[in-house]
């Protein structure tokens, strides 16, 4: 079983390398909880539930009510601007603009920055050469690390010896904050990344969701 399950995960398109050593640690270890059947039935259900409050707080976060408007904002030139991004030829990738060319090292690279992009503007482009939305596979990808989050928020926490809803909510909300400061925070840093705020909330609401959920089902 996990053999096969590496073997799925290894296909996953992400370009994250520390989300797929994290989905490889969890084959892992779903191959040991097997063998020693120590998976509860409450365990379980959280899993089942909390992959379920994660799932549609973040439809309801991107969606919904859409929180991150200001990270998928329309603008009327989308297809002038798409339109010259494909003549150029430009493969598909994410792009940091305005860094300078790295050909010759790192002092020509610096000099041309100096030269062309100080005080100029700059961007981040993630072009893709193909609008194909598969919608089906991403939802089912997306609620299966859903449930994973849950299962691994449970057994951190039946290990946690939190004796009242308040200590609880001290580490769940810990655990959404450090993921916070890591990912989001980091990026609007260095990149000016939108939507900080509603990256926020989502550190918080679901977090706290799933630390209730924890105390009524512990």
């Amino acid at each position: 079983m996990a053999a096969a399950t590496i073997s799925m995960l290894s296909q996953v398109g992400t370009s994250s390398l520390m989300v797929r050593a994290l989905l490889y640690c969890v084959a892992w270890g779903l191959k040991g909880l097997v063998l020693t059947k120590t998976v509860t039935v409450v365990q379980q259900l959280f899993t089942l539930a909390g992959g379920t409050i994660i799932f549609i707080w973040a439809f309801l976060s991107w969606a919904g009510i859409n929180l991150h408007i200001e990270e998928q904002q329309y603008t009327p030139l989308e297809a002038d601007v798409l339109a010259a991004i494909a003549e150029t030829g430009l493969e598909p990738g994410m792009y940091a603009m305005g860094q300078g060319s790295p050909e010759g090292g790192e002092e020509a690279k610096w000099a041309d920055w100096v030269e062309n992009f100080q005080d100029k503007p700059w961007g981040v482009l993630n072009y893709q050469a193909s609008n194909e939305m598969t919608f089906g596979m991403n939802l089912f990808r997306g609620f299966s690390i859903d449930l994973i989050i849950a299962f691994l928020l449970f057994s951190l926490m039946s290990k946690v010896n939190a004796s009242s809803l308040k200590e609880v909510l001290i580490v769940t909300l810990t655990i959404g904050f450090i993921a916070f400061l890591i990912e989001d925070y980091s990026g609007y840093i260095w990149f000016k990344s939108p939507g900080i705020m509603a990256h926020l909330i989502d550190a918080v609401v679901p977090w706290s969701l799933l630390g209730l959920v924890y105390w009524k089902m512990k």
